[in-house]
């Protein structure tokens, strides 16, 4: 089933946005990813464990 967004309504910015806040979103989107990333790569080796464990 597949949901379309109907509220396309624009979004306000701030114009007062501050580089500073731009580098802590960025820092904080990194870190994120980087957490994922690990994430995934637990997720993966656990899925071939079990896989083997379901073969033997």
């Amino acid at each position: 089933m597949k949901f379309k967004i109907r509220n396309n309504k624009p979004k306000k910015v701030s114009k007062n946005f501050d580089s500073k806040d731009e580098s802590n979103s960025l820092t904080s989107v990194y870190e994120e990813l980087k957490f994922l990333r690990e994430e995934i790569k637990l997720f993966k080796k656990e899925k071939k464990t079990l896989k083997k464990k379901l073969n033997f």
